[in-house]
């Protein structure tokens, strides 16, 4: 089977991960990239959930590392989980809730992250599609 799929979705998750490390949001002068930001938020709403997004790297790492040791069905299953929820997340950044002006959104961030997320989920796809189907049980 061809590695190119693998690939594509390594690719991108690289690039989604990159893209959590660049600026999400601006405060007068000060850039703040997505883990800034979550903390901050975390710390105003008060959710636990917003830790959730340190593990973002990590998560990243595993699907790749899911691909080298050649787990695709897994790999693809989790990078196609990831990336759909990075996305989520990189979109409801950039979404205005019409608060104060002197927190604006930096779309770099956000905008990587949704790229990679979209390039790995393709990978993902790409797999499925092109995946042979095992042989033996259930026909």
């Amino acid at each position: 089977m061809s590695r190119v799929p693998a690939v594509i979705a390594a690719s991108g998750l690289i690039l989604l991960v990159v893209g959590t490390f660049l600026p999400w949001l601006r405060s007068g002068t000060v850039d703040r990239n997505s883990y800034q930001a979550a903390a901050v938020a975390g710390e105003f709403l008060g959710a636990p959930a917003f830790r959730l997004w340190l593990g973002v790297p990590l998560l990243g790492a595993l699907c790749v590392a899911l691909f080298v040791l050649g787990l695709a069905r897994t790999a693809a299953t989790v990078t196609a989980l990831f990336a759909t929820a990075a996305a989520v997340v990189a979109v409801l950044a950039t979404v205005r809730t019409g608060g104060s002006s002197a927190v604006s959104v930096s779309p770099s961030g956000p905008a990587t992250t949704l790229i990679g997320a979209v390039i790995a989920l393709t990978g993902a796809a790409a797999f499925v599609l092109v995946a042979r189907p095992r042989t033996g049980g259930f026909r």
